[in-house]
């Protein structure tokens, strides 16, 4: 892997380990919660049941797409072999699940 994607795949796994940290989680709901209130003008119970419906991070697949758009991959297919990962397998790194291999894989 060449040097600057490494340091962009750490960027992204740092992001993600601290996207899934508790304390990050509520400050992202909170975040959004607020923003419900004063743009789209939901009630309490509106705005909790959409808060529910947020994923803990993108699927693997979501990652996988940003990461070859940002290489390039999705133009220019033998740029994976310099820049590629599989998003997949991080996704289930960090989830600590193998299923999610074949859940983001779809």
């Amino acid at each position: 892997m060449e040097p600057f994607a490494l340091l962009a795949f750490e960027a992204m796994a740092k992001s993600l380990i601290v996207s899934l940290r508790p304390d990050e989680r509520s400050r992202r709901a909170e975040c959004c919660r607020q923003r419900m209130r004063a743009l789209a003008h939901f009630s309490d119970t509106e705005i909790e049941h959409q808060i529910s419906l947020l994923p803990p991070m993108p699927t693997a697949k979501e990652l996988q797409l940003i990461w070859d758009e940002l290489f390039m991959i999705d133009l220019w297919p033998a740029n994976r072999e310099r820049f590629g990962i599989d998003m997949a397998a991080i996704v289930a790194t960090l989830s600590g699940s193998e299923d999610a291999v074949l859940l983001g894989s779809r």
